[in-house]
């Protein structure tokens, strides 16, 4: 822990977090993440005081709190009701998440990270939490940047933006990033100064893991552009309402006004960023294409009508009037869905059985007949093998199946709402979770 005592940075802290409340665009229940860290506590702490201070709030607020217990290290448990004292002497309601289960040997990182966002919104969901809030600061930001930038080789690849400052977890509940301007040395300065102390995660120094390979080198501080991200979002959202439509459920047609006369990401951005989103949705992948696959699928504009080519599990064929996009018809998962379950189909449909029989999910092309031999079926014929089938058949009122928004099912970054709108719209998807706060790009304060 550092002994610093220069309280001249605290009052950053508390102002940060009581501009942030200032935002809010209705009373909102907020759940901390609070892993013990010094990050989280400094969140904790500071929205606890900034509450307090704050008589000219918008809104009322309350705080709830959430630690996960992810039962990778001996000391988990212990640090875990640390947390909870710490959050009973504030007054602040706590729960104890445990990820329980086997844990991978291999991917540990990953599923903890999922694990731990799932059992947040549960959390929420339990303490009746409007949004869940994190501790990430300025130097997580320059890690993720930095580690992004390792493998990307496009200089101007969208996710070279940085984390939002807010996100919505499947389409359940927004997290809110208060702390990304600020500093892990402020917040530290701002609790020794108030004599709290904190947990420090061996697993952050642990050079195993690429992120503490980062913290031990040392980063410097990046530049976030979420507001090139946003503009990037809102013209791709534009291009998708004006030039894209549906022809029939799984088959899309992209006008001529989609195409670019230029493949130079430079000069086409958006298009590339619209059609990448729209192929990993088609696909039911969370990424779309890489940069060359998405070269050869804007190339086909400019081809002879009857042109094809495959690209993230879709089939992309030149028409007189634009490009035909559709899933393709084969690798068509076969599913067993039990009573009250949920299953992810394909990764473009989410299906609930609220009957008492099991049933099995599949693909429409079991149902429909197969094409004489020597002919080839239509584009509309092979999209809509792609559809789900249920068997046996149910009521409708027995079975819901919803489009997802494959590339944001997980998680929808802010600065990419217009787009996830654009999208939920064309595939007659949900609507979005509103959000809470003004100026995160998800809801208008009126």
């Amino acid at each position: 822990m550092t002994d610093a005592r220069d309280a001249s940075c605290c009052p950053t802290v508390e102002i940060a977090l009581a501009d942030f409340l200032q935002k809010a665009v209705r009373p909102l229940r907020l759940l901390v993440a609070l892993s013990g860290g010094s990050d989280s506590t400094g969140l904790l702490i500071g929205l606890h005081n900034a509450v307090k201070a704050a008589s000219a709030l918008p809104f009322p607020v309350s705080l709830a709190a959430a630690t996960v217990d992810h039962g990778l290290r001996a000391a988990s448990a212990q640090e875990a009701r640390q947390a909870a004292d710490l959050c009973r002497s504030l007054g602040i309601d706590h729960s104890i998440m445990v990820w329980e289960g086997a844990k991978p040997q291999t991917g540990v990182s990953a599923a903890a990270r999922a694990a731990r966002y799932r059992l947040l919104s549960e959390a929420a969901a339990a303490a009746g939490a409007d949004a869940i809030v994190t501790g990430h600061t300025a130097d997580d930001q320059a890690e993720t940047i930095e580690m992004r930038r390792r493998r990307q080789s496009n200089p101007t690849a969208p996710g070279l933006s940085g984390m939002a400052d807010a996100v919505l977890y499947r389409n359940r509940v927004w997290i809110y990033r208060p702390f990304l301007t600020l500093r892990r040395d402020t917040i530290r300065t701002y609790l020794s100064s108030r004599n709290y102390g904190w947990v420090d995660d061996p697993s952050n120094s642990n050079p195993a893991y690429e992120r503490a390979q980062l913290r031990l080198t040392g980063v410097e501080p990046a530049t976030a552009d979420g507001q090139a991200r946003h503009r990037l979002s809102q013209i791709a959202a534009e291009l998708i309402r004006n030039h894209i439509r549906p022809i029939a459920p799984g088959l899309i047609l992209l006008h001529p006004g989609m195409g670019c006369d230029s493949l130079d990401q430079d000069t086409a951005p958006a298009h590339i960023h619209a059609i990448s989103r729209l192929t990993a949705c088609l696909g039911g992948r969370p990424h779309g294409p890489g940069r060359e696959q998405m070269t050869a699928l804007l190339s086909l504009f400019k081809a002879a009508p009857g042109a094809r080519l495959t690209v993230g599990r879709c089939l992309a064929h030149r028409h007189r009037d634009g490009l035909l996009l559709l899933r393709e018809d084969r690798n068509l998962p076969r599913l067993e869905l039990d009573p009250g379950s949920t299953i992810l189909w394909d990764g473009r449909f989410e299906i609930t059985n609220r009957s008492e029989k099991a049933v099995t999910v599949g693909a429409a092309a079991e149902t429909r007949p197969a094409a004489r031999k020597g002919d080839e079926p239509s584009l509309l014929e092979r999209a809509l093998r792609t559809q789900p089938h249920i068997h046996p058949h149910m009521p409708t009122a027995t079975l819901e199946i919803k489009p997802i928004i494959a590339p944001y099912h997980d998680f929808l970054p802010g600065f990419e709402r217009q787009l996830a709108m654009a999208f939920c719209d064309l595939f007659a998807a949900p609507p979005l979770k509103p959000g809470c706060f003004t100026g995160d790009s998800t809801e208008k304060k009126p």
